[in-house]
């Protein structure tokens, strides 16, 4: 995966507000790649980016899982992010 790429993914992104502030606000460095990576998925589906977001979900805290919640859409993602918030409270 060409780390170059998904820098340039998550600054197109982040030209919204919106994704701007959920990119920006996340509650540690482990939170911000793994937005970065859910951009760059978005929008190229590479496999790559899915294994290295799988690799960094072991080292996201409970704060990290909330703020990913609370900008998840309604769609099986949210359930999967519940789960992993009541694991960890």
């Amino acid at each position: 995966m060409d780390k170059q790429a998904v820098f340039m993914t998550k600054e197109e992104w982040i030209e919204n507000p919106y994704w701007a502030k959920y990119y920006e606000e996340a509650p540690s460095k482990e939170c911000k790649q793994y937005i970065a990576l859910e951009f760059y998925y978005s929008d190229t589906e590479d496999e790559e980016a899915a294994e290295a977001m799988d690799k960094l979900e072991p080292k996201l805290s409970l704060n990290d899982w909330k703020h990913l919640y609370a900008y998840c859409a309604n769609n099986p993602r949210k359930g999967v992010i519940a789960k992993k918030i009541a694991e960890l409270e």
